[in-house]
């Protein structure tokens, strides 16, 4: 069993090398893997932790729909962190709807 901490990045569009303004509206995504920026935060992490993955989102996404970006954001985290027999103990909201997207 591993003791490393977990590390849950977030990037813009341009540094989730996905594009410059163009990209600017994008939804947020979750990758399960380091990209970008993380790949260096990564190796400065050495042996204490591990980014174990990547959410990407547009500027002006992130901008025009905070509370639709965070709600993302943090069921990401939640899908990843909790256990899922205790999901359902967590607010009111279901975490169903991405469920299909987070894996």
């Amino acid at each position: 069993m591993s003791n490393k901490f977990k590390v849950l990045y977030y990037v813009n569009q341009f540094f989730g090398q996905i594009g410059g303004e163009e990209k600017a509206g994008v939804a947020p995504t979750f990758e399960a893997k380091t990209i970008g920026p993380a790949l260096g935060f990564n190796g400065l992490l050495e042996d204490e932790g591990e980014v174990i993955g990547t959410i990407i989102c547009g500027d002006n996404y992130f901008n025009e729909h905070k509370e639709e970006a965070l709600e993302y954001i943090r069921y990401t985290f939640i899908s990843i962190y909790v256990n899922k027999d205790h999901k359902k103990q967590i607010g009111k909201r279901s975490i169903d709807k991405y469920s299909a997207i987070i894996g």
